[in-house]
């Protein structure tokens, strides 16, 4: 099965030279839709970072869609970037304007052309189920469309590898959480996404979802099994291993 995320041996310190990683190793595979929880460690987010090459270890091999990123060039790594959608926590504040404007503009950023940017938005939004939504504002949206709009930012470039930092944390009802995994996994199937997303410390993921679930707990990964196996998912497909690791 190709490999789209490959970390190796790494290892990480802090400002004060205090092991984050040390010899950690993981592994997802192409098409394959995985998380990452364990209680409120924050280096979950940190290894986001890792794989967007926001930060640089101190060694190891990060290979992301078959290219090592922490060797190629900057020029290189910033057409990988967009190969990558994210959503991320954060206290953004948007302006007054429409949901359409904003996938709009960033896909415009993008160098799409003018006469497909409607299109796209709209295809976008439709993915989330946010068609009708399009010209709403984001402020006016409770915390799970507000996720989903958020989700389709990401998707609107037709990214090979998605990647979520605690996306169930800022939506609050259980039934919502759940109405935003059944959207991410449809997305998920349809479009044979590679998914990758971490969980907070009091988030649960219901069985009936196809993922790979894993534990971040002192700077080590441990896979914790499938909750569900799903023909149109790689079956057991991620190997994840961390050797005499350990964070204090």
């Amino acid at each position: 099965m190709p490999i789209m995320i490959q970390i190796s041996e790494l290892s990480l310190s802090d400002e004060e030279k205090r092991p984050i990683f040390q010899n950690l190793s993981f592994r997802l595979n192409r098409g394959e839709w995985a998380s990452i929880g364990g209680g409120p460690d924050p280096h979950k987010r940190l290894l986001l970072d890792l794989l967007c090459g926001h930060i640089r270890p101190d060694r190891g091999q990060i290979l992301v869609d078959e290219r090592n990123i922490l060797r190629v060039g900057s020029e290189k790594l910033r057409l990988l970037k967009r190969r990558l959608g994210l959503v991320i926590r954060s206290e953004r504040c948007y302006k007054r304007r429409s949901l359409s404007h904003y996938i709009q503009f960033k896909l415009r950023a993008l160098d799409v052309s003018p006469d497909d940017l409607e299109k796209r938005a709209r295809y976008a939004l439709d993915l989330v189920g946010l068609s009708e939504q399009a010209d709403q504002v984001p402020e006016d949206l409770g915390p799970v469309d507000l996720k989903l709009f958020q989700l389709a930012l990401a998707l609107s470039h037709d990214p090979v590898l998605l990647l979520l930092d605690e996306p169930l944390t800022e939506i609050g009802k259980d039934r919502e959480k759940e109405r935003f995994l059944d959207v991410l996994e449809q997305i998920h199937l349809r479009k044979r996404l590679t998914t990758l997303m971490t969980l907070g410390s009091k988030d649960r993921v219901p069985d009936r979802f196809p993922i790979t679930r894993h534990e971040l707990l002192g700077g080590v990964i441990t896979r914790k099994g499938d909750l569900k196996a799903s023909t149109n998912t790689p079956a057991a497909t991620s190997a994840v291993h961390a050797s005499e690791g350990a964070y204090e």
